[in-house]
């Protein structure tokens, strides 16, 4: 496990001081899911950038997009 450095105002700094150990612990968890969470959401915003990037390049339209998506929707419903 690693320390890091967060910058809080005094206060929070003083409440985190005067939490029991166990609840500094879940509270260092939740902020490292957090922390996982985001990341992962901004890979999925990066991946869907460059998804969307390739797919312009190749031709692909808003329309044509919306042309595919609504055929499938009704090949879907047809079934």
């Amino acid at each position: 496990m690693q320390n890091i450095l967060l910058p809080v105002d005094p206060e929070t700094a003083q409440n985190y001081q005067d939490i029991d150990l166990e609840t500094q612990q879940e509270l260092l968890l939740f902020l490292a899911a957090e922390l996982k969470r985001k990341l992962q959401i901004k890979k999925l915003h990066n991946s869907m950038d460059t998804l969307s990037a390739e797919a312009q390049a190749n031709g692909l339209t808003p329309e044509i997009l919306a042309s595919i998506l609504a055929e499938t929707d009704d090949e879907e419903n047809s079934n």
